[in-house]
């Protein structure tokens, strides 16, 4: 039986050079799809406590995968930028339900101040005429 040929001929080796930019391209286009975190999850210095919600089986899935594909992301995101020979300035890079709900919240936070201040008038407003 003949020897198969070698497919190491037809394999273009890349410089570090060309091996770097295409990191790099690959970072970039992985960071322009991820959403921007809410400037109080970006800081981190937002003081912060742990609670606990009910939610429905299926929220609470949902929240669980979409931590967990913006962990692949960012991950994907890491080695790339490493591989480039750059330094990982992303922070650090761990599956976080309780982020996904802090950017859900943050998106809704002036929504659900409105409804507060709505629901304090319409109190305030039935306490003073009784």
């Amino acid at each position: 039986m003949a020897k198969r040929p070698s497919l190491k001929s037809s394999v273009n080796t890349l410089t570090a050079s060309e091996r770097a930019q295409e990191a790099s391209r690959v970072a970039v286009t992985l960071s322009q799809s991820m959403a921007p975190l809410s400037p109080a999850a970006a800081s981190g210095a937002t003081p912060s406590r742990t609670t606990s919600y009910h939610l429905p089986d299926d929220l609470a899935s949902l929240v669980e995968d979409l931590a967990d594909a913006r962990f692949r992301l960012m991950r994907r995101q890491r080695e790339a930028t490493m591989r480039a020979g750059a330094k990982w300035e992303g922070g650090r890079v761990r599956r976080s339900a309780s982020g996904v709900l802090a950017d859900v919240l943050e998106e809704r936070r002036e929504a659900m101040h409105a409804e507060l201040a709505a629901i304090e008038d319409e109190i305030g407003r039935s306490h003073s005429i009784s």
